[in-house]
This record gives structure tokens, sequence and C-alpha cells, in this order.
């Protein structure tokens, strides 16, 4: 079982390491976005609004994992696009600006650092545009309706570093328990 679960670890961070999104040293600047709520297209007082969140907005280039960054400079040259224009018309949704800590490409902390946020997503990037208090408010008077309403935070998307670490405590204890019978068995205990 012990060498089941150490296989498990390792291939696990092997996978991690070369897929991941995040950073392999620890590291808190990793910017992403908890999604709350769609913003219905229908509302003419918002009809300017994917505008505004891209030219108002924090833009925060997409991060890809190892290989997809190998593979992005193996045929672009590069490992970043440029925005392009057509990314100004993707409609806004509404979501929570969070900051994670990662290490070995694995999330073990966040905290809320923008707050509520009008964001957009595109290939190239993610760009929120912060609310505050009085934005949050404007929102809710347009729409008629507050959407953070039932809202339940995804922390598990995360924290799932410690699963990782879970894994390897996991590994240590059956090791541990495989000395201590080995040890009773010779008959030194």
């Amino acid at each position: 079982m012990r060498d089941f679960v150490g296989a498990v670890l390792v291939f696990a961070l092997l996978g991690i390491l070369l897929f991941s999104d995040r950073g392999w040293v620890l590291s808190d600047q990793r910017r992403t976005v908890a999604h709350v709520a769609d913003i219905p297209k229908g509302v003419p007082a918002l009809s300017e609004l994917p505008g505004w969140v891209f030219h108002g907005g924090v833009h925060v280039p997409v991060e890809h994992g190892k290989v997809a960054q190998l593979m992005l400079s193996a045929t672009a040259g590069q490992t970043l696009f440029a925005p392009k224009y057509e990314d100004t018309q993707i409609w806004p949704a509404l979501g929570v600006g969070v900051r994670e800590w990662t290490f070995l490409g694995m999330p073990f902390a966040y905290f809320t650092e923008l707050g509520p946020v009008l964001y957009t997503k595109s290939p190239r990037e993610t760009v929120m545009a912060p609310l505050g208090d009085r934005g949050a408010e404007l929102l809710r008077k347009e729409l008629g309706r507050d959407p953070m309403e039932g809202f339940f935070y995804p922390f598990w998307g995360h924290l799932w570093g410690w699963l990782f670490v879970a894994g390897v405590a996991l590994w240590g204890w059956l090791y541990r328990r495989g000395v201590l019978r080995r040890r009773a068995e010779e008959g030194w205990i």
C-alpha cells in the first residue's frame, strides 16, 4: 500500500509541475477570479459594460502550464499572446478577485484582493474591474436583485495543495507503520 501511495504522489507531482498554470516557487502573486454570477445582456443601462471593464480594469495575462508554454514558444515564438480588440466584446460576469499563495504548482491559501469585480476572460487574459461598495450597489439597483445572494465561495479551488500534503503524511504514516511491524517481527521491539 505504501509503495502505491508513493507512486501516486510521484506521478501527481510530475503532472502538477508540468501542467499546472501556477508557479513552482513559493509566491503570492497569482491573481484569479471566483465566478459569482452572470450579468444579463438585456439591461439597457449596462450596454457599455464590456468596454468599460476592458478599458478600466486590471489586465492579468493568462498563465499557461509548462508544457503549454513550451508548445507556444515552439509554434509562435512567444509564451504570451497580446490582447486583441475582439477581447473587448466579451460580456462581463460578476466575480470575486482572489490572490493565491502557491508552491510547486499547487495552491495552499488565498485571500480576497479586489473584492467584488466585473471580469472578462479570454484565452489571452483576465480583465478585472473592481466594483467597490458603490459599484455593487449600482449593479444591484440596475439588475433589480442582489447577484451575490446565495453565493457560496468555492474555497476548494484555492486550497487543493493540502491534499498533496495529506498524501505525503499518509505515505509517512504507512512507512512508519511498516518499519514498526518489521522491527516487531525481528524482535527489536
